[in-house]
């Protein structure tokens, strides 16, 4: 029963780190970004496949004398686990955790993505105002120049004669990350 618990408190310990994460991404901490998130998983499920082989014990564990099938089966479940997220430190998708996940454009190493320059136009992006709101709070993904308030959104519009795209971003929406991250809205 003693394995049951330290194993649920592994678990629990993996779920804690994905609601701060989500947190983090409403108020733009900025301290728990993709690469982080994955690496701090990679070692919670590692150590929870190397406690079910019985490499680890803990302080009020008996010694493993002789390792199930059971226990057999779910170290190689939580190490293969491990495997398949280790290419994600390098910026490789993994779909079926996006919406666990950090979004991809917090990913400080990332090498499947293309550095992409600004993609306003430059006679657009001259004229942009240099005091807009928010843009020390906020940050949009490549390269993009965007607007935080719709009055200098529409007001920028008019001046620029350019249409208005409105994007409701949650900013923690599993939902969303997972959408865009199957059905390719986002390279992810």
């Amino acid at each position: 029963m003693n394995s049951v618990k330290i194993i649920l408190g592994f678990l629990e310990l993996a779920l804690a780190l994905k609601f701060l994460s989500n947190a983090d991404q409403v108020y733009h901490w900025g301290i728990l970004d993709r690469d982080v998130f994955l690496a701090l998983w990679i070692v919670i499920f590692s150590l929870i496949g190397f406690y079910l082989l019985g490499k680890i014990n803990l302080l009020h564990d008996e010694k493993v004398e002789a390792v199930g099938v059971l226990r057999t089966l779910l170290a190689l479940f939580s190490l293969a686990f491990v495997v398949y997220m280790v290419p994600g430190l390098f910026g490789a998708p993994l779909k079926p955790l996006a919406g666990i996940l950090p979004p991809q454009t917090t990913q400080d190493f990332d090498l499947t993505q293309p550095i992409i320059g600004s993609l306003v136009t430059s006679s657009a992006s001259e004229q942009l105002p240099s005091n807009r709101s928010y843009t020390d709070r906020f940050k949009t993904p490549y390269g993009l120049e965007a607007f935080y308030t719709l009055e200098e959104g529409l007001a920028f519009a008019k001046k620029v004669n350019k249409p208005v795209f409105i994007d409701f971003t949650g900013h923690s929406c599993a939902n969303c990350r997972e959408m865009e991250a199957r059905y390719g809205l986002i390279k992810e």
